[in-house]
């Protein structure tokens, strides 16, 4: 089982996969981010989410936030 949960960018059509330190407790909230990043930055190929086995440490507020879990 999951610890959390992460986003992923592809920014080029055969590239790789690109993330940050930014881990989620929730898929859904890992999707909502890749989504918001990918709105931000048009030239994105793809996001995709996928399973960490680190500590969630990032969530986002009902305003999409990004706020850190202390």
């Amino acid at each position: 089982m999951p610890h959390s949960w992460r986003s992923e960018i592809q920014y080029t059509e055969n590239g790789m996969w690109v993330g940050n330190a930014f881990r989620f407790a929730t898929e859904d909230e890992a999707q909502t981010y890749a989504s918001m990043m990918a709105i931000r930055h048009p030239m994105i190929y793809g996001i995709r989410v996928q399973e960490s086995q680190l500590p969630a440490n990032y969530r986002l507020d009902n305003e999409g936030r990004l706020l850190p879990i202390e």
